[in-house]
């Protein structure tokens, strides 16, 4: 005989319960659980769409509002703004393009295709 026969039938209580002990959750938690976890990700979904749509019928307003505050053509704010300069080159060589972005970062990228990018860091 097994001297450890003791041993092994707390064992097997521990880890097979009796026919008698709950299993668990009945089928009716369950589907209470379930429905539960269905309506909070409802109520979390059209929360998110409500503040989704209520962020969209507010940008215009937004917009329009930073638009009103920019300074007029007439004001005094407006005429101390020094113009932006703007250049316009079609074709430069090697050195008149140094020249350009003397000062500048600026990194000329190869791809793996063998094109080339020039990248200027605008500040």
């Amino acid at each position: 005989m097994n001297p450890h026969k003791t041993n092994l039938r707390v064992l097997l209580d521990d880890v097979l319960p009796a026919s008698a002990e709950d299993h668990g959750p009945s089928r009716a938690q369950v589907l209470a659980m379930l429905h539960r976890e269905r309506v909070r990700r409802r109520r979390w979904h059209t929360g998110t769409a409500l503040v989704a749509v209520s962020a969209l019928l507010l940008l215009p307003l937004l917009w329009k509002n930073h638009h009103s505050s920019s300074p007029t053509v007439g004001s005094a704010a407006s005429a101390a703004r020094v113009p932006a300069r703007t250049i316009t080159i079609e074709h430069v060589n090697d050195e008149q393009l140094l020249t350009l972005l003397h000062g500048t970062p600026a990194a000329l990228v190869e791809w793996p295709n063998g094109d080339r990018t020039l990248l200027v860091v605008k500040h």
